[in-house]
């Protein structure tokens, strides 16, 4: 018997995922910035702070499941 295939990711997978992937590149953009001493785009600091916040509702609803 075969077996179907894999169906698609759960859209609230796909999110998350991309979202965390999204903070990586905004971490190291920052990181790199720093690192060499220039001045960090506001836009960044912004979207680093929304997207803290969204992978730690992620993380509460991880814990309470």
């Amino acid at each position: 018997m075969k077996k179907p295939p894999i169906g698609l990711l759960p859209k609230k997978y796909h999110e998350k995922r991309v979202k965390y992937e999204r903070f990586n590149d905004v971490c190291g953009a920052i990181s790199k910035y720093y690192n060499d001493g220039l001045k960090i785009d506001i836009a960044w600091i912004e979207e680093y702070n929304e997207l803290i916040d969204s992978i730690r509702e992620y993380e509460k609803e991880s814990n309470s499941n």
